[in-house]
């Protein structure tokens, strides 16, 4: 998702504590094949535990955790798997392998899934429709679909744009921006992009209460306004260890205790923190991770970790 303001460009996310697992967070360093090797081997260990329980619900919880932390899992499952309510629920953040699943077999219940995720929605139109082309019905209310998010809206658009149409995304953003953070979150920026940065803010805290609960957006408001206070916006972001890592990361400012308490109930959180940001309290962080109750899943790659950490150390 793009930011409709002043803060250029995307904000990358991280979605997977790679580091924690032996892989670098940036994407061209180069990847020893003993270490693909062993994350290939892990993998397939939760796979098949997972194939093992079958669709029985619910799944262990500490199984569901190590799943959500290296959600490839779910891709490498036989055809024929049944997978549980609980673990489709995995796949909420990770809407992007069932995406790359539709690319590679194109399931009509996939898509029916993908249809209710305005960014796929998104994708769907646009391998389906040229510009100038007629829509039919069932694209059509695709596309109404997009109005529940304006940066998928916009693009879709700016790429083909219907007067009509149109006008309906604003009678939408209308209405929803009172309490969808995206639309108000839109409604903002049309609304003041023209303004003094003192009116930008001061129409800003107005609909604070509704943006906030939006991770990414409040992450965005972070940094477009950093003179505001930030006690409503990290509310929701502290409650993820995924999201308390990438506000930590991406604005470097508002650590809370509920945050050092979110990144220890979730240690490849923690480790991905400590090697990518390197807190002043890095070493208490590790004698914390030591004495919590482990999860069988993580164990050996903690371990791993913490060994390397303390190598360092001497």
């Amino acid at each position: 998702m793009e930011s409709q303001s002043s803060v250029k460009g995307r904000v990358p996310i991280l979605k997977i504590p790679l580091r924690f697992f032996g892989i670098a967070t940036d994407p061209s360093a180069p990847i020893a094949q003993a270490d693909i090797g062993r994350l290939n081997a892990y993998v397939d260990r939760l796979r098949d535990e997972l194939v093992r329980i079958g669709g029985k619900s619910p799944i262990p919880r500490q199984l569901t955790d190590a799943i959500k932390t290296m959600p490839i899992v779910l891709g490498r499952l036989p055809s024929d798997y049944e997978v549980a309510n609980d673990a489709l629920l995995l796949l909420h953040e990770h809407m992007y392998y069932v995406y790359n699943a539709y690319l590679r077999e194109k399931d009509e219940d996939v898509e029916r899934v993908l249809s209710g995720y305005p960014e796929y929605s998104y994708y769907l139109l646009s391998a389906d429709v040229k510009p100038g082309q007629k829509l039919t019905e069932d694209q059509l209310n695709l596309v109404r679909q997009l109005f529940t998010s304006p940066v998928w809206a916009i693009q879709w658009l700016n790429a083909h744009y219907d007067e009509e149409l149109f006008r309906r995304f604003i009678t939408a953003l209308f209405h929803l921006r009172d309490y969808d953070a995206q639309a108000a979150h839109c409604w903002h920026w049309l609304k003041t992009r023209n303004a003094p940065t003192e009116v930008k803010t001061e129409e800003l805290v107005k609909v604070l209460e509704v943006i906030s609960p939006h991770p990414y957006l409040a992450i965005i408001v972070a940094l477009e306004f950093p003179s505001i206070s930030i006690e409503n916006l990290v509310t929701h972001v502290q409650q993820s260890p995924m999201w308390t890592y990438n506000w930590l990361r991406a604005v470097k400012r508002g650590r809370t205790h509920n945050m050092l308490e979110t990144l220890l109930a979730w240690p490849p959180w923690a480790v991905q923190y400590i090697n990518d940001l390197r807190p002043d309290d890095a070493d208490e962080i590790i004698g914390q991770l030591k004495v919590k109750p482990p999860n069988p899943w993580w164990e050996e790659w903690l371990q791993d970790y913490i060994r390397r950490w303390e190598q360092k150390r001497v």
